[in-house]
């Protein structure tokens, strides 16, 4: 009887504090924009560094049965924190989510989008972590990979990229580099704003300007580079894998890290409005080896180490 009685307590004081445990753990719903590598990457990343902090439950957005089955799901997970993985899911969550905070990553120019008041705080009950490469990252990139360059070409059309394109001509000019910007009125005038480019610069540079750059666009810029032997500096992989020369993107594993890392520092009581958002350290850089060679540039053997290569 008394060995009964001693088994009986050893379980219950085994059992206690994982109940306390278990009572601890903050409730937390991951909601990706789609089923596809780089929102999973940046989701298991945020799950594996919160995974003694937290429970999850998991959803992808176009596969809940809509908007509203999703809406009524996570409310009837009562979670502490959301994660949303992408533009969309953001969009989709903010509206319908407001006292709980929601940490975003894989966002594009997260204040352009309006998810925050500014980079130093969202203002609402948003904080995360951005695609956005510094301007300044980018041009010490582009010069590392055509060391030579004298002068870089934009074209833009979106009132917004104004500003991008007069804070990246003050940065090109401290590193010797000239910036020569064409402003187009419609998608008529990208031709004619490429010929004018190719005869002074020697490289054509994406900013994300939807006006320039969409999939109305995309293929004709890259044809017309291509044929003309017109360096490109894509703004993504997808544009490297198409013919572009190169583009640097964002580690979506640093991306999830990130991402958890201000997740824990909301658990621990900071307010999401005040977070600055967090942009990216570990960038990579991607190169086209058969666009390198038809254009005959030799990209340095240090950077092609590391290098993402299609």
């Amino acid at each position: 009887m008394l060995k009964f009685i001693q088994l009986i307590i050893c379980i219950f004081l085994l059992m206690f504090p994982a109940a306390s445990y278990a009572k601890d753990l903050k409730v937390v719903v991951i909601v990706t924009s789609g089923n596809r590598s780089p929102y999973n990457q940046a989701a298991e990343a945020f799950e594996n560094r919160l995974q003694k902090k937290a429970t999850f439950s998991k959803y992808i957005l176009d596969e809940t049965g809509g908007k509203k089955e999703l809406v009524r799901k996570i409310d009837n997970d009562k979670p502490d924190l959301i994660f949303a993985a992408g533009t969309s899911a953001t969009r989709v969550l903010l509206p319908e989510f407001c006292e709980i905070p929601i940490v975003f990553s894989m966002v594009l120019n997260p204040v352009r989008l309006k998810f925050a008041a500014d980079w130093s705080g969202s203002g609402n009950n948003l904080a995360g972590t951005a695609l956005d490469i510094p301007l300044e990252e980018q041009l010490k990139w582009i010069k590392r990979v055509m060391p030579d360059i004298r002068q870089i070409g934009v074209i833009w059309q979106m009132e917004y990229s104004e500003d991008i394109i007069k804070a990246a001509a003050s940065i090109a000019q401290k590193e010797g580099i000239e910036l020569i910007a064409r402003k187009i009125d419609g998608i008529e005038g990208i031709i004619p704003a490429l010929e004018t480019l190719c005869q002074k610069v020697d490289l054509l540079w994406a900013i994300p300007d939807p006006g320039v750059y969409n999939r109305k666009t995309i293929r004709q810029i890259l044809l017309f580079t291509l044929r003309h032997k017109f360096p490109f500096m894509g703004a993504s992989e997808q544009y490297v894998k198409a013919g572009a020369l190169f583009c640097l993107s964002a580690s979506y594993k640093e991306q999830g890290n990130e991402a958890a890392a201000i997740a824990i520092s909301i658990f621990n009581g900071a307010d999401p409005s005040r977070i600055p958002v967090s942009l990216p350290h570990d960038i990579k850089l991607e190169i086209n080896m058969n666009t390198s060679k038809l254009l005959g540039i030799n990209i340095p053997p240090r950077l092609l180490k590391n290098a993402v290569k299609y």
